[in-house]
Parts: structure tokens; sequence; C-alpha cells
């Protein structure tokens, strides 16, 4: 039986001079590529990036909705910083430039509506974000800016049998416009109804309106289509301004059957206005102190615009109207 002798490179004897240069050789070369794959493993797999995106906030549940005002955003610029595998950091780039640099986050999967406001932790939204999909990528969001999001989340409410009033111009009605459906339901905000309230205590004041439609050229023998406004205006009181409150109806149109009594219109007459003196400018001594000096009579003609029945301001002239200075 033969014998199989190992020997090492250069079939050198082991332990002999040229045996252990052999071996340091083996030895240093491995240990630069083991050192020149833990660089590129190290810069591979430990990148910091900083990322700028917009939040938006949604309320994806139908009874809830999120509400603005108050210096609460919907949209909010946020920074972020990133850490992991550069690879990844570049895809989760590529693809969040894809989404236009948003990121959504529905906040009522977490939270109950409140009439207060609430916050969450940025960075907690971020890792929520299934979609960005962090930690499946293996990235670390080291930090956030802003670091906290305030936002209201309210309760949506229907409220129905509200009213609908036809707004109309061009001509005046025999009666009452015949509005279908005369009511409506409406979905708003919780607190926004409770303003609405506040302001309007009677609930046959709280109406909707129709956008004003000309009845000039309209077939009174045919429903007309009107669009409701979707909003309730709150009156001006004291100090507070008229307000129109956003409200979202079941249905956009209505149908209004009229009757037309007259059409009206409007018509504009240049006419020469004309000075009549006071009669205490006689007895003050006005005429001592001053003197009028009249320009010419281009100067004192006045642009005037008429409103009534059409068949009357089709009849009427410059000459039968009387502009007066007192």
């Amino acid at each position: 039986m033969i014998r199989k002798k190992t020997y090492m490179p250069d079939d050198s004897p082991a332990f002999s001079r040229k045996w252990w240069l052999a071996a340091v050789r083996n030895f240093l070369s491995v240990a630069l590529i083991t050192v020149l794959i833990w660089v590129y493993a190290d810069i591979e797999f430990t990148g910091k990036v900083e990322v700028r995106a917009t939040l938006h906030l949604t309320a994806d549940k139908d009874d809830q909705t999120l509400l603005a005002g108050e210096g609460l955003q919907q949209e909010i610029p946020i920074t972020f910083e990133l850490q992991g595998n550069r690879s990844a950091i570049n895809e989760f780039q590529q693809w969040l430039k894809s989404q236009g640099t948003v990121l959504k986050y529905d906040v009522s999967e977490k939270f109950m509506p409140s009439s207060k406001q609430q916050t969450i932790q940025t960075q907690e939204v971020l890792a929520k974000n299934q979609a960005a999909n962090f930690q499946t990528r293996g990235l670390s969001i080291i930090s956030a800016e802003p670091a906290t999001i305030a936002f209201k989340l309210d309760k949506v409410i229907r409220v129905p049998d509200v009213k609908v009033d036809f707004q109309y111009t061009g001509a005046t009605l025999a009666e009452l416009p015949a509005v279908k459906p005369p009511v409506v339901t409406i979905r708003l905000a919780q607190t926004a109804w409770d303003e609405i309230v506040a302001a309007i205590p009677k609930p046959e004041d709280r109406k909707l309106r129709t956008l004003p439609v000309d009845l000039k050229n309209v077939d009174p023998d045919q429903p007309i289509s009107a669009s409701i406004i979707p909003a309730i205006s709150i009156p001006s009181s004291g100090t507070n301004p008229e307000k129109a409150i956003t409200v979202e109806p079941t249905i956009k149109d209505v149908k209004v059957k009229v009757q037309i009594a007259q059409v009206t219109g409007e018509k504009t007459f240049k006419v020469p206005v004309v000075l009549i003196q006071p009669a205490g400018w006689a007895e003050d001594n006005t005429w001592n102190e001053y003197k009028l000096v009249r320009k010419t009579g281009e100067s004192w003609a006045r642009e005037i615009t008429f409103q009534g029945p059409k068949t009357e301001l089709d009849s009427l002239t410059t000459e039968e109207i009387m502009a007066y200075v007192v």
C-alpha cells in the first residue's frame, strides 16, 4: 500500500523556512481580501441620507374627518434621516420620487374623534407607513423634523331634512318655486354642526341655497336644474362677519318648477346730473365765501343702472330720468 505524502507549496518540508514564508504569504493574501470585503460591506450597509417629503394626513373611515384651521395642516413638509443598506436607500428614494415625494398616513386607524387637538410622533408615523415599508427594506429612521404633528380628528354626522332655497334672478314669480326634493340630508363634522346650531337656533332657518339661476331665458314649462351650494351660511353677529360652513349634501342638484309672473332685467343710462342749491346757502353767506364753478356738461353726466320689469325698462328713455345732487 502506497501512502500519499502531503506537501506545502513548492513541496517544502513542513515547518521549514520556505514553508513558513509560503504560509505567511497565503495568510496575508486572505487577510487583505477579507479586509477589502469588510470595507465594501461597511460602505454598502451603513449608509445615511437626509430625505425631504410631504406627509399627507387622511381620515379614511367614513364616519371621521380631519379639521383644518388653527394652524393645523393636512400636508406637512417633513425631513428625516435614514440609515441602512445603500441600495435599499436608493430603492426607497426612487419609490418616493414615483409617489411625488408624498407619504400618506391615516390617523383614524389609531385615534378616536375628539374635540381637542391631538399629536403623534413623526417617527412613529413614518415607521407605520406600510407603503414606504421601511422595516422590510431594512431601513432605520434616525430622526425626523418636526418631531411631532398636531391634528384634530372629528366625528362625521348625517343631518336629515335640511331645506333647499332656490335662488334666481331675471324674473318675478307668480308663486313660490316648487323644489324637488325640498329637503336633503347633509354630512358634516360634529363641531361644525354644533356651530351652526348655536348661530341659527331655529331648525327651519338652517338652509342650503342653490346657485342663482337666470330665469330670463328658461322655458317655464320645463323643470329647471339648480346646483346646490355645499355650505350653510351663518349670519354676521357683533364683530363676527358672515361665515359659510362647508357641508356635503347627499345630492348635488335639485329640480325646480316655476311660474314666471314677469321677466325682469337691467338697463344702464347715461344722464346729466343737476345741482339743486340748498336754500340755506342764500341765508348763511355761503355764496359770499365760496365760488361754485361748474365744469363742462359732459363731466356732470353719470351712468345709472336700473332694475325692474323688462317691459318697463324697454320703454324707459333718458329724457324721463332726472338725476340731482343736493
